[in-house]
């Protein structure tokens, strides 16, 4: 087997026991959901992993490869439109509820921001581009996605919320499809980290400030377990038609 491949598999398989580990250990005996974790304190776990990434990086020497340097054309970074319209939306409809403290505002963002660029550097970079070293295009994105996606299913061992963590696993799967767009459209993975960080963001923020409901009907809870899928089927799409022809084009063809 590929020796990049298989040092790909083990570097993300690192990261995520640091992060799955961490975050328990965080949290405490109580299950906590991961938004009040978040707005509370500085996630450890995730510093822990971009440490990690980091250092790894450094010494494989897989900075260009996995995507970081500057976006080689402003056409490239315009393909962000749609993502970037729903991450307006995610803000406004937080305005119009009503923002969450200052305090919590600040702790959202700081966490978001580092679990989108350790994600993005684990999976899109790292696992993806070993990936692709072993297998065509079209299915090492298939396998770096799916992976994503099943790596969300587990925070249901943090929060105790399996079926919600299911639901997320799926919609993360899809979201990475359109992150994996952006990072071979243009040639960088820091357009995708923006837009993961941003995104995850609006959605903390959103959902930060509704209001608390001791009595979630079944409806309610049906909304929250399909919202995110609905909100990310657009992307998914629009993903998939900026991956159009993959199969017959290099990294490298796919740029612009």
């Amino acid at each position: 087997m590929n020796n990049k491949f298989v040092a790909s598999i083990v570097v993300c398989t690192i990261y995520v026991l640091v992060i799955i580990v961490g975050q328990k250990l965080q949290a405490g005996a109580g299950n906590i959901s991961l938004s009040d974790l978040a707005g509370k304190q500085v996630l450890i776990a995730p510093v822990v992993g971009l440490i990690f990434l980091i250092v790894v990086t450094l010494i494989f020497g897989w900075s260009r490869e996995i995507g970081i340097v500057p976006p080689r054309t402003l056409k490239s970074v315009t393909l962000a439109w749609l993502p970037a319209l729903f991450i307006v939306c995610f803000f406004l409809l937080g305005a119009a509820i009503g923002f969450p403290p200052v305090q919590t505002l600040l702790f959202i963002g700081v966490n978001t921001l580092l679990v989108g660029i350790t994600e993005e550097m684990g999976f899109r970079g790292i696992l993806l581009n070993g990936a692709a070293s072993r297998f065509r295009l079209p299915a090492a994105i298939a396998l770096a996605s799916v992976a994503f996606g099943a790596v969300h299913a587990l925070n249901g061992f943090i929060t105790g919320e399996f079926l919600f963590s299911a639901a997320q696993a799926v919609s993360a799967a899809m979201g990475a499809v359109l992150f994996t767009a952006l990072l071979l459209r243009s040639g960088s993975i820091i357009p995708g980290m923006i837009v993961h960080w941003l995104w995850d963001f609006g959605i903390f923020v959103f959902t930060a400030g509704r209001p608390e409901d001791a009595n979630v009907t079944q409806a309610s809870r049906a909304l929250l377990l399909i919202g995110p899928l609905l909100f990310d089927l657009p992307g998914f799409l629009y993903g998939l038609w900026l991956l159009r022809g993959i199969g017959k084009r290099s990294k490298e063809e796919m740029v612009g």
